[in-house]
């Protein structure tokens, strides 16, 4: 397709086709998650009545296994959001002007342990401001907010993990965030377009844990395919900081369960026994590696910033007015339906305790 920088156009009228992109992308994303979600419900049903159908009274047994249940929710998940979605979100976006990717930038392996370092230190960073936002909602609420997708994690066996979580997911979504919206946004403001792509990964999470650690991630992967014009390299990034933030976590979580059941005064003195022992080196291991990335990445990430590392080459780009870019970036009609739904999951997603507490009485 034409690049809009070969178009003798003014910055108002790159802008309002800026606009028209932004809102389309985060339109696309909108329906992506939509026809997701309605397709996960119908067919969650489905299986629940065919298990019905097939097992008469064994259904629940079936659904109460661990296994079992982790199985069909991860499998509908693959299904809904990668086969029948993620076709959907293409066709809407497919006719949007595309940057031009045909002439590829290298990373070096050096700059590609370089960003992976940093992002893991984004990503810690991150979590923590994430942990201390859900503890101010506790201490002010009174309602606990967790990560969902971590407490479906915890219970998953480490193969279905490795398969979704570390390598199917971070390929559809660096598809989406990544190459659909930089392609089409980045044809007219490579900035926006990092913003905007980091911004409705993050919100596209779904809970207010995710939504903050993810978005500095969200920040580098959209300005390593912005100056490398390589998927590639976001979707391994993606899969390894996803590989780092899961699968390490679930090979300790017997003996981290073990450890926490410890009393503190126990965990003060001398351990003498073996199998403790290995349990405390296992989760002190995995502990002392994050903080090492925390502490190792964000070394290299301050060098990046002040050594110039994420400078990009933006010639031809033309200038969008400062007050234009407000409309830009927030006031379309894509962008807020998708504000609107993302926000809303995200509110009732910390009211839901509440909610359902209240039905449980309503029913006593």
């Amino acid at each position: 397709m034409e690049n809009i920088n070969s178009l003798p156009l003014t910055g108002r009228e790159v802008g309002r086709e800026c606009k028209k992109a932004v809102s389309r992308c985060n339109f696309a994303a909108f329906i992506y998650l939509l026809v997701a979600g309605i397709a996960i419900e119908i067919l969650y049903t489905a299986v629940i009545i065919g298990l019905g159908i097939a097992f008469g009274e064994r259904t629940d047994a079936i659904l109460a296994d661990p296994f079992w249940s982790n199985v069909i929710l991860w499998s509908l998940q693959i299904l809904c959001m990668y086969i029948i979605s993620y076709p959907i979100f293409r066709s809407l976006i497919k006719h949007l002007p595309k940057r031009d990717i045909s002439e590829k930038e290298s990373l070096g392996f050096g700059g590609f342990i370089k960003v992976f370092l940093a992002t893991q230190a984004l990503m810690l960073i991150g979590s923590i401001v994430a942990n201390s936002v859900t503890d101010l909602i506790n201490e002010k609420l009174g309602i606990v907010v967790e990560d969902s997708t971590a407490e479906l994690i915890s219970g998953t066996p480490i193969w279905i993990v490795i398969l979704v979580v570390v390598v199917i997911g971070p390929i559809f979504e660096e598809l989406v965030f990544r190459k659909g919206f930089i392609d089409a946004i980045g044809n007219y403001n490579s900035r926006i377009a990092i913003f905007i792509s980091a911004a409705s990964f993050a919100l596209f999470h779904g809970n207010i844990t995710q939504a903050i650690y993810t978005f500095g991630a969200g920040l580098m992967l959209a300005w390593v395919y912005t100056k490398t014009k390589n998927i590639i390299y976001p979707i391994v990034l993606h899969m390894l900081i996803n590989f780092f933030g899961s699968v390490p976590t679930l090979l300790i979580a017997d003996s981290y369960d073990r450890v926490m059941a410890l009393p503190e005064d126990t965990l003060m003195g001398e351990i003498t026994d073996p199998q403790l022992l290995a349990d405390l080196m296992k989760v002190n291991a995995v502990g002392y590696m994050q903080y090492g990335f925390m502490i190792v990445g964000g070394i290299f990430l301050l060098s990046m910033i002040f050594g110039g590392f994420f400078k990009l080459n933006r010639e031809g780009e033309v200038k969008i007015p400062f007050f234009r870019k407000f409309g830009v970036l927030i006031f379309n009609s894509g962008t807020i339906v998708f504000l609107i739904y993302s926000i809303a999951n995200i509110i009732i997603y910390i009211f839901l305790p509440v909610i359902n507490q209240y039905l449980e009485n309503l029913g006593a």
